[in-house]
């Protein structure tokens, strides 16, 4: 009976060897024997399923680096060998498939990938079996330093070659991202063949469609290919791509880039680097010297500017009548990849033609020594007038930049013309607002400004300085005819009215400040404006009258009217300003009472009638009160006359101006 049932019990124990073994002795050989290899990583196994010639499954099973962050982890592993094979067969091949898997690999700020530095210990320069690791339905994750977001792949397919000598190492992996508003998913496709031995052939592809990319500074989407052919130990790498995305500007849109590099073993050449976008064209070439950890690039070509395209983004958004020309720029990139890497890009600027300011034979150069980033000073000719700028970029901790323009910053003599005065002059200078005839030259001194380059200009802008007027002579506009028509005695005046006098200005929050501006009222005195111009025009000034003595042998009264406050607040628009002229004939009657009053000089009587009606010749002449000097009654009508007929001729030709009609 002992004879019969022994080889029943035998056979029995053979068959359950395999279930007996994978309950608790596969498991803790295979965790000890992982532990000890991948140690400081581990691996974790919650049960291992043996059979004699099936696969060997594995259940639960992770893969920990050192710091315990879990990088692989499935439900279940399936090895090609059975039992059979591990015992006895020994066969060349282990397949390895991991279904649905969990993959999570980073790079660190040091290069290092955790995965990589985790199965470091195993890897074996000339290994004895065929590894070959499957993926199927996989969720991958890819974190970096450079990242904003990880990479996230789900789907993700992927299948890893590891041959024995000599075939290649080969690669096959397959991401997908699905998108959230139910168009086509993005896709990216990577595929190697690569020998281990340096000169022996490679060739490793990728390509891209719709895939994001988001670093710290760019959210992009890349639609593109690259491919990479190793030869003789040589490399070929060639590519392009087409990108969008939020941090391109609109007016760039779309960019594409293409590039051709060619080298091996520190010595590489830089054949040809193309960006090109909507607004211009860069291309370049050069050499890259030097081991991994010392190479140096020395990069260099041009960036042709599409001018016609910005021309047109100007007279659309600034100015229609807007002109912009330019010649191709110069640029060089200089220095050790990853440090510090100087770079230069030169602008000739043939012509800027912007609201009657006309910028000429002008360049700009924009340098970096690898921290920070300078422009040379500007040279060039604006309105037949000398410009001199030296700006200077300022980062702050924050890291937000700003231009700065130094005292030293300069326009000398530059002309002036009816559109410059309109368009430019009459936010610092509001008189010249719709003036005609406008001829002279101006000058701009004193100068400090700053332009934040993160935010807008005209909301973030703080600029002072001072304006010499160099005999500036113009024909009233609507603001000027206005503060004129508020004194008397001044139809003798001449028509053409003159600045000379240099004013203070101050640009910040949107408004204009100026003060020292002086409107002549002929032989009566001056107006004195003071006060701001927002950018949409509204006005918040305040005119202050002085009133020259009408006889020069009069110092008390000289000194009465010089110590006289004649003021008027002035509101509204450039185009159609608000002044309370009855209220303000009203205080000049009362000053001119209370100088009456205050008067100890013979002849202050005479002050409210000069002011209101300038003096008459028709007053008897005395000893004291000696023939006037003033027009006759009709030679008073005469002028009057003439000025309305001047000031209707010029009416007429702003409003042909205005309407774009022929003299």
């Amino acid at each position: 009976m002992v004879a019969f049932l022994a080889p029943i019990v035998v056979l029995g124990l053979v068959v359950l060897l395999p279930t007996l073994l994978g309950r608790s002795l596969a498991l803790r050989i295979l965790s000890t024997r992982a532990d000890r290899l991948l140690a400081p990583g581990s691996l974790e196994a919650r049960a291992v399923h043996l059979s004699w010639f099936g696969p060997t499954r594995i259940d639960g099973i992770a893969l920990r680096d050192g710091q315990g962050h879990r990088l692989i982890a499935a439900d279940r592993a399936e090895v090609g060998w059975g039992l059979w094979q591990i015992l006895f067969a020994n066969p060349e091949t282990i397949p390895l498939r991991l279904p649905g898997a969990e993959v999570a690999i980073e790079r660190g700020a040091d290069g290092r990938i955790d995965l990589l530095e985790t199965l470091r210990p195993i890897i074996r320069p000339h290994p004895r079996f065929r590894l070959i690791v499957e993926i199927p339905g996989g969720r991958l994750q890819l974190s970096d330093a450079s990242l904003a977001q990880p990479i996230k792949a789900d789907p993700a397919e992927i299948r890893l070659e590891i041959p024995r000598d000599p075939d290649p190492i080969q690669w096959k992996i397959s991401l997908q991202q699905r998108s959230e508003n139910g168009s086509e998913p993005s896709q990216l496709a990577i595929e190697g063949t690569v020998h281990r031995e340096a000169d022996r052939p490679a060739s490793i592809s990728l390509e891209a469609t719709r895939w994001p990319w988001e670093t710290s500074t760019a959210a992009l989407a890349i639609d593109g290919r690259l491919s990479a052919h190793r030869h003789e130990g040589r490399w070929t790498i060639s590519g392009e791509a087409r990108a969008a995305g939020p941090s391109i500007p609109d007016p760039l849109r779309p960019v594409q880039a293409a590039c051709e590099v060619s080298g091996g073993s520190g010595d590489w050449s830089v054949r040809r680097i193309e960006l090109t976008t909507a607004r211009g064209r860069l291309e370049g070439s050069g050499t890259i010297q030097g081991a991994a950890e010392l190479s140096r690039l020395d990069l260099k070509g041009t960036l042709q500017p599409d001018w016609a395209a910005l021309q047109a983004d100007l007279r659309r958004d600034v100015e229609p009548n807007a002109r912009l020309t330019g010649r191709p720029c110069d640029w060089r990139l200089n220095g050790p990849i990853g440090g510090k890497i100087a770079g230069e890009l030169g602008i000739p600027l043939d012509g800027l033609d912007v609201f009657g300011l006309r910028l000429e034979q002008a360049r700009l150069v924009v340098r970096s020594d690898g921290e920070r980033f300078r422009i040379d000073p500007i040279d060039g000719r604006l309105n037949d007038g000398a410009l001199h700028l030296e700006p200077e970029i300022i980062r702050e901790a924050d890291g937000r930049i700003r231009v700065r323009l130094g005292g030293s910053s300069t326009i000398q003599d530059a002309v002036v013309d009816d559109e410059v005065s309109h368009r430019v002059l009459s936010f610092l200078a509001p008189v010249l607002d719709g003036a005609t005839r406008v001829r002279g030259r101006v000058s701009v001194r004193g100068l400090d400004a700053e332009f934040p380059v993160d935010r807008a200009i005209g909301a973030a802008a703080k600029v002072t300085g001072d304006i010499v007027f160099n005999d500036v002579q113009f024909l009233p506009g609507p603001l000027a005819e206005e503060i004129i028509d508020l004194i008397p005695g001044t139809e003798d005046s001449e028509p053409m009215l003159a600045l000379r006098d240099p004013i203070s200005f101050r640009i910040a929050d949107r408004k204009v400040f100026q003060h020292g501006l002086a409107l002549p009222l002929g032989r009566i005195g001056k107006a004195e404006l003071e006060g701001s111009v927002d950018f949409e025009k509204h006005l918040d000034l305040t005119a202050r009258f002085r009133v020259n003595p009408p006889r020069p042998d009069r110092p008390v009264l000289a000194a009465l009217l010089s110590g006289a406050r004649l003021e008027v607040p002035i509101r509204g628009t450039l185009q159609e300003p608000r002044i309370d002229a009855e209220a303000f004939q009203e205080r000049l009657k009362a000053t001119g009472s209370n100088l009456l009053e205050g008067s100890i000089v013979a002849g202050a009587g005479g002050l409210l009638r000069l002011l209101d009606r300038g003096i008459s010749r028709d007053r008897p002449a005395t000893g004291d009160n000696p023939p006037a000097v003033g027009p006759t009654p009709e030679e008073r009508r005469e002028i009057r006359e003439r000025r309305r007929m001047e000031r209707l001729q010029r009416k007429a030709e702003r409003r042909r101006q205005r309407d774009g009609l022929p003299d």
